[in-house]
């Protein structure tokens, strides 16, 4: 089977690396996306990890507040539903983590300027 997801969204926070002993890297990127219901805006956040090439770019290239696409595969968990938590404050939630395949960085360079040609792609 396969699928995919795409998501358009804001990094919640600066993009953390982690590397492990056999010399692979790994980026950890929380991103929310808005969506509306009853005429109320509710965010959703997707954690997106990128490794390798593409993690190293994500590392250079976003920051906090950079607007992306993000196209890859959700990772649920050993039942194949979202990771399920309970937060700090006793309320459940859900983590969807996306493993990523595409970032596009739709935040232009220069914030002057809104040229499709200033937008970066990261395989």
């Amino acid at each position: 089977m396969f699928h995919q997801v795409e998501v358009i969204g804001w990094l919640g926070k600066d993009p953390e690396i982690k590397y492990f002993d056999n010399g692979q890297s790994m980026v950890i990127m929380n991103v929310v996306a808005d969506k509306y219901k009853s005429g109320q805006k509710q965010p959703v956040w997707f954690t997106a990890v990128a490794y390798d090439r593409a993690a190293k770019i994500a590392l250079e290239m976003c920051r906090k507040g950079t607007l992306v696409w993000i196209s890859g595969e959700l990772m649920p968990d050993e039942n194949g539903s979202p990771k399920v938590f309970i937060k700090g404050d006793g309320t459940p939630a859900a983590d969807y983590e996306i493993l990523v395949k595409r970032i596009l960085v739709l935040t232009p360079k220069s914030k002057e300027e809104n040229r499709e040609d200033e937008f970066e792609e990261i395989f």
